[in-house]
């Protein structure tokens, strides 16, 4: 017979052991009702807590997500967004098949009676592969579509491993061009757009990209400032040389000095360039994710506004999503002087300055980056 202590009422008892057996007390019900929302979720236990917070934040991504994608529309159809059908064959492109790409590098393991066949590391229906250029008509003073590419980027996207990839060909990088003799890759796009310029990355990297985005950096200041600035570390002749200080150390740079960064040319080589860019691309991204989700929209729309590009309306949202969550983003250079031992850069016989190195050497290396 259990012993109740003085001054405790019985049915309270009576009520607190139904509710542990899962039964509601009486009242209850009712009684929630008029308990506000907040004080609510002080009773709710850490798991359910979990969980409901957790359904917020889907629900805040669909709306943001919903946000972005009514801005795009409209950019779309007001003609801000520079869209591009490419409309060519996987032969006009020069496409190697990605069965090939997949098992080309990939190691080799024994079948059953001794054989060795290949095994593919990496699903590559998880993969998107898109070109990325960068042009500057200030730079030429020209037309963006009689541009050659300074920025030359193989964009690698693997959602399942949540990675970015971004392999960058160096612009003097001389490889053969269809219909044009060898010499640097940049011109490629000067001879026929992004369409040539795609079509020489598949040909001499033996890749599969079909699309592309090309950027132009002159507007790219507008979208610095909207970030409100990138910092980038210089060295002492860098900052010097775009006139914003004499040491070297972290600078806070608008876009105008942003830009006058990813510019500079004669202080070094196409490699401190590339580097340079890469720099700055990594640095805006940076900003882009410590923006509030009320600023994306806007962020989103004034890139897209510095951009031409083949991508569906449905494939540059996912990328933009891509980017804009925590994706863990990787830069590589090709030619590496670590990798490509046969590498040599100089002087050719037209007069320019290029990097000569073994461009099968280089596709494997991109190969086994991508599909690892």
């Amino acid at each position: 017979m259990k012993r109740i202590p003085k001054n405790i009422d019985p049915a309270s008892i009576d009520a607190a052991e139904a509710s542990a057996n899962g039964v509601p007390k009486a009242g209850e019900a009712e009684a929630t009702e008029n308990i506000a929302p907040e004080e609510q979720l002080e009773n709710v236990p850490p798991k359910k807590k979990k969980k409901a917070l957790k359904a917020v934040c889907i629900i805040v991504g669909i709306i943001l997500l919903l946000l972005i994608a009514a801005f795009v529309v409209y950019k779309i159809y007001t003609g801000k967004i520079n869209h591009v059908e490419l409309n060519l064959t996987d032969e006009e492109l020069g496409i190697t098949p990605r069965e090939n790409l997949a098992s080309e590098d990939a190691p080799e393991e024994e079948g059953e009676e001794g054989e060795t066949e290949p095994e593919t590391t990496a699903n590559t229906d998880d993969i998107t592969n898109f070109a990325l250029f960068g042009v500057d008509p200030e730079d030429y003073n020209m037309a963006v579509d009689v541009l050659r590419s300074d920025l030359n980027i193989i964009v690698s996207i693997n959602k399942t491993k949540g990675t970015i990839k971004c392999i960058s060909v160096l612009r003097d990088s001389k490889v053969p061009i269809d219909g044009y003799y060898p010499q640097k890759i940049n011109a490629a796009y000067h001879y026929g757009g992004a369409p040539l310029a795609i079509k020489t990355l598949n040909q001499n990297f033996h890749t599969d990209i079909r699309d592309y985005v090309t950027v132009d950096f002159y507007k790219m200041e507008d979208v610095i400032d909207l970030v409100d600035g990138v910092d980038v570390y210089l060295t002492a002749a860098e900052a010097n040389h775009i006139g914003i200080g004499y040491e070297a150390g972290t600078y806070h740079l608008n876009g105008y000095y942003a830009l006058q960064y990813c510019s500079i040319r004669s202080l070094d080589s196409d490699i401190q360039r590339a580097s340079r860019q890469q720099n700055t691309l990594m640095a805006i991204l940076e900003k882009a994710r410590e923006l509030p989700v009320t600023s994306y929209p806007e962020f989103v729309a004034q890139f897209l506004q510095t951009v031409e590009t083949s991508l569906t309306y449905s494939e540059l949202m996912s990328f933009i999503v891509a980017g804009a969550v925590d994706y863990e983003m990787t830069f590589y250079t090709v030619p590496d002087a670590d990798y490509e031992t046969d590498l040599w850069g100089g002087i050719d016989e037209t007069g320019s300055w290029v990097w000569v190195y073994d461009l099968d050497a280089a596709a494997d290396r991109i190969h086994s980056i991508i599909y690892e």
